[in-house]
């Protein structure tokens, strides 16, 4: 087991700007701390603010303590304090260098004049991974033995963060201290407005975020993000994405899709949901030595059961969000999902991991969300990985997936498929189908498209054809527009029990009302825009997540031309 070792001295004075950074030793609990730190426990006994206040900074960011009463978190196993909570006055400042995000800011604040915050505050929630990051100043202690009870302000928040912005800063702070260097803190103060919070996550694309919750329509505005200081260009920009420090090269999926879930079908096909039994294994690649942690993001409705290597369990970190509260589906845990390895990784180094967990599903996995990712939104440039599905369903139940079918059993009532994705992809999916129905039709030089759908009501032949039809009608267009054709052999167009459409590379997932209602404009266009994606989005990538929007708008722009040209 391991613990967290820091050597710090209690002379009446806790001296944070002079705390080492503390190293995790292989016998220490990070599971121990989590609970104790999710417990949201303070001294019971507040530190007035001295004469002439306190401060400290972070990059662009500065907080300053005028009067008022602070309280420090019950520590770590190993003595580690991690947060602080302060009620009184007080002044939050912070420099935007970016000037397109101090455009955008002046949009969201109405203030067309804006050059920087200036805040005052009276309640200030702060976490951070090492004391050293709210240095540098000392903070008058209190003598004796310290009590801690749980603080409401505290849970009030950390509730907040769970609850509406899914964002777990305990797991963070456990993750961030496994990993050498890592710096994270995160700052919740209540001004006239409403709760602003800053962030500063060294694990990020973008290290610096600013947001503020909107409490009139209960909804979160991201007002600001940034590069770190050494990150950003002379002009404030930030630079080109540097890569994760892990690369996840492939996945192995196990899947059964037999049982049948709790949930009953609310779609135009009105079918229950599937309880996916799935094992997923994530083959990694270090970039960067000394890794002892991994920050994962996965469905919030699945549950894991088991985190594995090499036939060893590791230890994991989520929160299980429903749990807490009776107003919440007891089912909903947290998008986070922190692994703690058994030792650290070294530079270069792969790691097979293995995920068992369920979910429920209607009649497809929904992209990046079913099985673990390094991002939770973002998907990066460099992200892409090969796969291989194994997956087992009812007899009469069909599959289709991205990739190569290279086999399918039959025995004792399940059907067992077998595909292979060889060519890396940015997200991996499948479809299922209880007595399905297909159409193909290929020619002209361009894929065969299969339409692979449940029984699409009234006239399922003429209508799945007449939406074959025209997936087929638009791959020719963009062929001819674009002047380059499509790898792929063949386009799976599946019809999903959902109200969206997404689009794979050779697989396309399109909402009901796509093929159970009449041909028009709208679903013309949503059905081109889905087909564009094979192009824009697969084809040619984003460099970074600010220019992730260039997908969507040249696939609508495409679907457009499409429109416009019959």
């Amino acid at each position: 087991m391991r613990h967290l070792q820091v050597g710090m001295a209690f002379f009446g004075v806790l001296a944070l700007c002079s705390v080492a950074r503390p190293t995790l030793a292989v016998d220490g609990s990070s599971a121990v701390d989590y609970e104790r730190l999710q417990r949201w426990r303070y001294d019971t006994r507040p530190i007035p603010v001295p004469e002439g206040g306190l401060r400290f900074s972070k990059d662009v960011a500065s907080w300053e303590l005028e009067t008022g009463n602070f309280r420090l978190a019950e520590p770590t196993t190993g003595g580690v304090v991690t947060g602080l909570l302060f009620e009184g006055e007080g002044r939050y400042r912070m420099e935007v260098p970016d000037p397109v995000e101090l455009a955008q800011l002046r949009r969201l604040t109405g203030d067309f004049e804006l050059e920087r915050i200036d805040e005052p505050f009276t309640r200030m929630v702060l976490r951070f991974s090492d004391p050293v990051l709210i240095g540098p100043f000392a903070v008058v202690g209190s003598q004796g033995v310290n009590i801690y009870r749980p603080h409401r302000l505290a849970r009030q928040r950390h509730e907040h963060w769970l609850g509406l912005h899914r964002h777990d800063a305990d797991s963070r702070i456990i993750a961030t201290r496994s990993i050498a260097g890592a710096e994270y803190l995160r700052a919740d103060v209540k001004t006239a407005d409403g709760w602003l919070t800053f962030e500063f996550d060294s694990e990020r694309h973008e290290e610096i975020h600013l947001d503020r919750f909107h409490s009139t329509y209960s909804f979160l505005e991201s007002w600001v993000s940034l590069d770190r200081a050494e990150h950003r260009t002379a002009g404030g920009r930030p630079r080109p994405y540097l890569g994760a420090t892990l690369d996840i090269e492939h996945l192995d999926v196990v899947a059964r899709l037999v049982k049948t879930g709790k949930d009953p079908g609310t779609s135009e096909s009105a079918r229950a949901t599937l309880l996916g039994e799935l094992s997923t294994t994530l083959t990694l690649r270090a970039r960067r030595p000394g890794l002892r942690a991994l920050q994962l993001y996965l469905h919030p409705m699945a549950r894991v059961e088991r985190v594995s290597s090499g036939g060893r369990e590791l230890a994991f970190l989520r929160d299980h969000i429903g749990g807490r509260s009776r107003s919440r589906d007891n089912r909903l845990y947290d998008a986070s999902l922190v692994v703690l390895f058994d030792r650290p990784l070294a530079a270069g180094e792969r790691r097979r991991i293995t995920f068992d967990y369920e979910l429920e599903i209607t009649n497809y996995l929904p992209g990046r969300l079913w099985y673990p990712t390094l991002e939770s939104g973002f998907v990066a440039p460099s992200d892409l990985y090969t796969a291989s599905l194994e997956v087992t369903t009812r007899e009469d139940y069909e599959i289709r997936a991205m990739g190569r079918r290279v086999g399918e059993t039959v025995e004792r009532g399940r059907r067992t498929a077998r595909w292979e994705i060889e060519r890396p992809a940015k997200m991996i999916s499948l479809s299922v189908s209880r007595k399905s129905r297909e159409w193909s039709g290929g020619g002209e030089g361009v894929p065969e498209v299969v339409v692979f759908s449940p029984p699409p009501g009234h006239d399922p032949e003429n209508r799945m054809a007449r939406m074959g039809e025209e997936i087929r009608a638009s791959l020719a267009y963009f062929q001819r527009l674009f002047e380059q054709p499509l790898p792929a052999e063949r386009i799976y167009a599946t019809v999903v029990q959902a109200a969206h459409g997404q689009a794979f590379d050779g697989l396309l997932h399109l909402g009901e009302f796509a093929a159970f209602r009449e041909r028009s404009g709208p679903i013309d266009v949503f059905l081109a825009h889905e087909v564009a994606h094979q192009w824009w989005g697969h084809l040619v990538g984003w460099s970074s997540y600010r220019d992730q929007w260039l997908s969507e708008g040249l696939a609508q722009y495409s679907a457009l031309m499409y429109l416009e040209s019959e």
